[in-house]
């Protein structure tokens, strides 16, 4: 038994083609354990092994395993097949280039397309450009240098799953988005929980800043003033915000919610 089918207990891995060879289209978890923070849709070169993975003429694409970048030391050339270090970007035999970006820590080869950089806080190779980021040690993540100076620095924030998808947010390829309340969301992720809920989905803090939310704040205050509660239906209520964990007694209900006095939200 060979364990893996794709590459084997024993069998060294084969770098991927740099501008030739079957090339099939992945939305997520592609190269395992080496992106951050970047598009979703990307493509990789099929990867064979040195045994077949069938005796069928038609080769499908590769079955989903696991493969630990940092253990590789050895690869072979899939032009002279000569086996050699997995430090190098170049075959020392026929000088053919592996891949447009190599980081000879992570065992990466592949194009610049998403620009992906290796991060030595990080341990390993995000993509979006280098330039575009800067590590944060408190959040231990690389963050937008534009908002950077801004961003809610919070210990461990992203050492946690995505609430709504439950993927890995540290070492995720999609784009990470930061609430107010300071957790974090994948952006994609927030967009989609945006379209029915407000709140965050961890805390149930308004997901949105002040600035954005009133106006969605003063719609509903002139909605209750227009529509008010029949009589047999009033009734004084003590509520708690959310968002300023205020509690205010003796306030009157009404079905379309319970203004805070003191943030103005409607998150009670």
């Amino acid at each position: 038994t060979f364990g893996c089918r794709i590459c084997h207990d024993d069998c060294p891995v084969l770098p991927p083609l740099l501008d030739h060879g079957q090339k099939y289209g992945y939305s997520e978890g592609g190269m395992a354990n080496a992106g951050g923070g970047g598009g979703r849709k990307y493509q990789r070169v099929l990867r064979t092994s040195s045994m077949p993975t069938s005796f069928s003429s038609e080769p499908g694409p590769p079955e989903h395993h696991n493969v630990d970048r940092f253990a590789i030391r050895e690869v072979i050339c899939r032009e002279c097949f000569t086996k050699q270090s997995s430090k190098t970007n170049f075959c020392i035999n026929c000088n053919v280039q592996f891949g447009e970006y190599h980081c000879a820590i992570c065992n990466l080869w592949m194009s610049n397309e998403e620009r992906p950089y290796h991060c030595p806080d990080c341990g390993f190779c995000r993509v979006g450009g280098g330039e575009n980021f800067r590590h944060c040690q408190d959040c231990g993540m690389c963050i937008d240098r534009q908002l950077f100076a801004d961003h809610n620095c919070k210990v461990g924030k992203y050492m946690s799953n995505c609430p709504v998808c439950q993927e890995d947010l540290f070492s995720s390829r999609d784009a990470s988005h930061e609430l107010p309340c300071g957790h974090a969301i994948h952006w994609h992720c927030f967009r989609e929980l945006a379209g029915h809920d407000s709140r965050c989905p961890m805390c149930k803090k308004t997901a949105e800043t002040h600035e954005r939310m009133k106006p969605t704040w003063d719609a509903m205050a002139m909605g209750i003033a227009l529509q008010p509660v029949p009589p047999e239906l009033c009734k004084v209520v003590t509520i708690k915000c959310n968002d300023c964990e205020r509690v205010q007694e003796k306030r009157s209900w009404h079905f379309l919610g319970v203004q805070c006095r003191h943030c103005e939200s409607f998150n009670t």
